[in-house]
């Protein structure tokens, strides 16, 4: 909100501006908070040796997420 910053008449106080934003809901992000979340579904070999996967982030630039796993049980 922005307190007194509407457009401004001879005797006549400003006004207020307010904005309301709705969210959409979105078919493969979502957002909680100031976080943005996927799912992303991997095998049980991918979970156990790693694994690289490439989404295509809300602006359509690529993101690139991995997970090695390189400790030798």
């Amino acid at each position: 909100m922005f307190e007194n910053q509407g457009e401004q008449h001879i005797d006549a106080i400003q006004g207020d501006i307010t904005f309301v934003i709705e969210q959409k809901q979105h078919a493969i992000f979502r957002r909680v908070g100031d976080n943005l979340y996927i799912n992303l579904d991997i095998e049980l070999q991918e979970a156990l040796l790693g694994f690289s996967k490439t989404i295509q982030h809300l602006d359509g630039h690529k993101v690139t997420v991995a997970s090695s796993n390189n400790e030798v049980i």
